[in-house]
């Protein structure tokens, strides 16, 4: 008798028949899973509900998580990465989902109850993400504005040393202390749950000493939310309490010792993010050692505040261990003071002390300045040359960031959070922009994959599938991509005019003044009362007077040669440059001061600058000459009133501030964001490297489109405010017109045909720019109507509208174009109007899609507009037969 395969299977496998069918079975359903979860993870909803309708709770619970992350954080300001991150959130809870699936249980629903501990956390990480921020952006203050980072270590060397020494007296002397009182029961009351008792003292301090460095710079403390997410990160630390871990664990319930990150990682295993545990981080390592040694540590940071702060007598009383850094100091600057200039040598040798701060807190012997290698001092001095990125006078010290994240808190918690300093006005918007650094396209980063706590990568460990899944947009623009544009109630039964057929039979319209005029607006200069010195004659007066100048103030000199002159005690330490490249230069070797002789004034009689230059006027008998101020030219429209003349003034002096377009993050905006050929840009399309954005008002960079009248002068503009991406910025409002935007036009591309386009924004008229090259595309700054509005000549010229093909619930938009479409039919044009073939689509929807073809196809096909109000007088008779219907507006069939 024959056995069957899968008896001879299971003999083969020592298995018994019904148990090879089980082993069978389970494969199947284990394929089938796997495939179902493959499907999951890496198709739309759409695809992969038909081939496995169980999905459908799955894909549920997703949208039901998503929904209510994103419900979480609505009532807060924009973070980046939020977006992704709640994406990510939702993801793990619906994988939960599936591996109820794969155990063939009920789905159970997404339940937004219950999840309080959760949402704080989630509150917490982004109070953190924008905390860091802040942070980031102080630094790039400080590295630009060395007196601010000299008064924030001061102001936190006196409060740290006040607050720690004596906490009731402290808050006495310092009342910007009290907010500290919350923030430290709030520590208690989290770290006490989560670190071993040991250590709770210790962990406190440290919070405390963070949170005064940041009242020292002018910086929010931290809330419960904040201070609650870090104990429980903590908890997966070797200072953890061991009862932070799963009970599945059934490890004792006492600490823990500590054997590295792989042994943490492996204790928690794959179903520490699943139980809500928070996922180790390599950085947990740094925090606890430098919690462990925060006496230590507190001690090395005041010491560095004083050496950089205060002078040398006051540190060296606070710090005693501090002398041998001062004496490598000085020797270091008497070095690369021979080399370079004495700005720079101070540079240089604070680089070369930095790190010798924790080898006094060590008790090491510091490294001599001769025994540094040539090297290293090579790469310092090139660091010290290297010019920081202008940050001063475009953020305003430290209080750009502050009202988004005031508000962020605002809406979590009533904590009173320490006002924030006043901002500093900008002195011009020209010297605003001057020098900021703008990127190249090549160099807008995208933002990192590990801003999200739970990644892709953890998902894909411990599934083994990938995570990514196309955008539901781009698979949309895919199927679409090959389909013609629908027919509607307005296309149907309608003939057309082809664009490409098109050519202009009247004269071109007198737009040279509108076409060539300049973005730039005259400066008015204006004599006023006040006096002001010529800083140059002063400076070449001093050094043809230098011997006599410095022997007035300091003397009759030590010693004396034909170039130098020498001062002082120890042998004349202060050395006059008398004669040479260098005159009128001079150098304390005993203090590590020097300078010209201006600055050389202000020491030795104690004066300000104005005052110094006062007195060197006076000693080369010089007169101060008048002071002028310039102001934006408005001759050309005396009419206005005052508040018309102060917009119209913003708007040609953002205009005058512009830089041009080409290599800026404008260009990456148009050439990467909106798929726009920036080679068709006229130069009226601009780009401003700060920009406030009046809601947050924050700096931001913006393109900016600047309009102008048929007279050719600036009469509004249009800021995109962007982020530092290239993409439009996240806000409530991204764009703003200021200026008097009624009769001024944008200048989008001139071409040749004679034809003229006329846009709803910027990037529909570039889009179409990009296809047509021949035509001469306008735009208006807001409505349509803007440039309907300027007193044209037509006779006979053609004018085609591009609009967007809004919904027809959208009648306010509708009834705009067609009141532009009426205005310029009125002036003698033959209007023609275009538009998208899918509703809800504009032209650069179609490039973003479709490309220069799908533009071509779709913008092509024109309809004749003819307004139900009689046509202008001087209109001359169409070869084209025009029929009538009751609605004001309709695209017409033509007869040819």
């Amino acid at each position: 008798m024959s056995l069957s395969r899968k008896t001879r299977l299971a003999r083969l496998m020592g298995l018994k028949t019904r148990e090879y069918r089980h082993f069978e079975q389970l494969k199947a359903k284990r394929s089938y899973a796997n495939a179902r979860r493959e499907a999951f993870l890496t198709k739309p909803r759409e695809a992969a509900e038909p081939a496995y309708p169980e999905l459908a709770a799955v894909f549920g619970v997703e949208e039901e998580a998503l929904t209510f992350y994103s419900e979480l954080l609505s009532a807060l300001p924009h973070t980046t990465g939020s977006e992704s991150r709640n994406a990510l959130r939702a993801k793990a809870i619906a994988i939960e989902a599936l591996r109820a699936l794969d155990r063939e249980t009920p789905v159970s629903p997404f339940k937004p109850e219950g999840r309080q501990e959760e949402a704080h956390l989630i509150i917490g990480e982004e109070c953190q993400t924008l905390r860091r921020g802040l942070r980031r952006d102080f630094k790039a203050v400080a590295a630009a504005n060395p007196d601010t980072n000299r008064e924030a270590q001061a102001r936190f060397l006196a409060l740290s040393l006040a607050f720690f020494a004596d906490e009731k007296k402290a808050l006495a002397q310092h009342p910007e202390l009290t907010p500290l009182l919350t923030v430290k029961k709030q520590a208690k009351r989290a770290f006490s749950q989560w670190v071993v008792p040991d250590l709770v003292d210790k962990a406190i301090k440290d919070c405390l000493s963070r949170a005064i460095k940041d009242i020292a710079r002018g910086l929010p403390l931290p809330n419960a939310e904040e201070l609650s997410l870090e104990a429980k990160r903590l908890r997966t630390s070797f200072i953890g309490l061991q009862q932070a871990f799963p009970s599945a664990l059934k490890k004792e319930k006492k600490p823990y010792q500590y054997k590295g990150v792989n042994y943490l990682r492996d204790l928690l295993g794959k179903n520490g993010v699943k139980q809500g545990f928070w996922p180790y981080s390599p950085d947990l390592l740094q925090e606890t050692a430098r919690i462990e040694a925060i006496d230590s540590h507190l001690r090395n940071e005041q010491r560095e505040a004083a050496f950089n702060a205060l002078p040398k007598e006051d540190a060296l009383t606070l710090f005693p261990e501090l002398n041998p850094l001062y004496e490598k100091f000085e020797s270091a600057c008497r070095f690369y003071g021979e080399k370079v200039p004495t700005e720079v040598a101070l540079k240089a040798a604070h680089l070369l002390v930095a790190p010798d701060f924790k080898r006094i807190a060590q008790g090491e012997v510091l490294e001599a300045v001769s025994e540094v290698t040539t090297s290293v001092h090579e790469a310092l001095l090139a660091k010290a040359l290297k010019r920081p990125a202008r940050f001063k006078e475009k953020s305003a010290g430290l209080t750009e960031g502050l009202a988004r994240f005031k508000r962020f808190q605002a809406a979590l918690i009533s904590t009173a959070l320490p006002e924030a300093a006043n901002e500093e006005g900008l002195q011009s918007l020209a010297s605003a922009n001057e020098g900021w650094p703008v990127p190249e396209a090549s160099a807008v980063s995208k933002l990192a994959a590990n801003e999200a706590k739970v990644s892709s990568k953890d998902l894909s460990e411990d599934l083994n599938a990938p995570v990514e899944q196309p955008a539901a947009d781009e698979l949309a623009a895919l199927a679409f991509e090959d389909e013609p544009p629908p027919v509607t109630d307005e296309t149907k039964g309608a003939a057309f005019i082809d664009l490409e057929s098109l050519r202009a039979t009247a004269a071109a319209l007198d737009l040279d003044a509108l076409l060539q005029g300049s973005v730039k607006t005259a400066v008015q200069t204006m004599e006023t009362d006040a006096k002001q010195w010529d800083i140059n004659a002063i400076t070449a007066g001093l050094k043809s007077q230098c011997e006599a100048l410095v022997t007035a103030l300091l003397g009759e000199p030590l010693l004396h040669d034909k170039n130098q002159l020498r001062f002082g005690s120890n042998k004349g330490s202060l050395i006059v440059t008398i004669k040479g490249e260098k005159q009128g230069l001079w150098f304390d070797h005993q203090t590590g001061v020097g300078g010209n002789l201006l600055q050389l004034i202000q020491q030795e009689k104690q004066l300000s600058f104005k005052q110094a230059l006062d007195f060197a006027g006076d000693f080369l008998k010089l007169s101060p000459e008048p002071a002028f101020k310039t102001q934006i030219d408005l001759s050309d429209m005396p009419h206005l009133d005052e508040s018309r003349q102060k917009s119209l003034r913003y708007a040609r002096e953002l205009a005058n501030a512009s830089l041009p377009l080409k290599g800026s993050l404008g260009e990456v905006y148009l050439a990467k964001t909106r798929g726009i050929d920036t080679s068709r840009c006229s130069d009226s399309i601009r780009f401003l490297p700060a920009l406030r954005e009046p809601d947050s008002g924050q700096l931001h960079p913006a393109l900016l489109l600047v309009g102008k009248n048929l007279n050719g002068r600036v009469q509004g503009v249009q800021a995109i405010f962007l982020d530092s991406t290239g993409k439009k910025l996240a806000c409530p409002n991204p764009k703003r017109s200021y200026g008097l935007i009624k009769g001024a036009a944008v200048v989008l591309s001139i071409g040749e045909s004679g034809l003229y386009g006329l846009a709803e924004g910027a990037e529909t008229g570039l889009s179409v720019a990009t296809a047509f090259k021949d035509l001469t595309i306008l735009a208006a700054l807001g409505s349509i109507t803007n440039v309907s509005a300027m007193p044209f000549e037509a006779s006979g010229n053609t004018f085609i509208v591009f609009s967007d093909h809004d919904s027809p619930d959208n009648k306010s938009v509708k009834k705009g174009v067609n009141h532009a479409a009426d205005e310029l039919v009125a002036k003698g044009f033959n209007v023609l109007i275009a538009k998208p073939g899918r509703p809800g689509k504009d032209f650069n929807d179609v490039l973003c899609e479709q490309g220069i073809d799908g533009v071509k196809a779709q913008a092509r096909t024109l309809s004749l507009y003819s307004p139900e109000a009689p046509q202008h007088p001087n209109l001359p008779a169409h070869s084209l037969n025009r029929q009538r219907t009751k609605k004001k507006v309709l695209e017409q069939e033509l007869d040819f």
